[in-house]
């Protein structure tokens, strides 16, 4: 398996920045028995096997993500940041 065959072209514009207004109207890509199926979300309880179980949260992602430049002429360093890290600085620095 090579990194490449996750490659993809993907059009900025085929990706959403807002949720619907009828979330129920969401796309959803349904994989069964070998093929791929087109669905909404409304159709959730037709495609789920009998006994399913969803698990859901409310985790959100923070809108941090950091660019650095070292010296002239180096790459550029990019952190993106998930959410608020319960370590100190030095911790966090020396966490494996």
């Amino acid at each position: 398996m090579q990194k490449s065959d996750f490659e993809y072209l993907l059009p900025a514009d085929r990706i959403a920045t807002h949720p619907l207004q009828h979330r129920d109207a969401s796309k959803l890509l349904v994989y069964r028995s070998g093929s791929i199926e087109d669905c909404l979300f409304s159709d959730l309880s037709e495609v789920l096997p009998d006994h399913s179980q969803l698990i859901f949260n409310n985790t959100r992602v923070v809108k941090a993500r950091l660019h650095f430049i070292k010296t002239r002429g180096a790459k550029p360093i990019e952190v993106f940041c998930l959410g608020p890290y319960h370590m100190s600085v030095e911790e966090s620095m020396n966490a494996k």
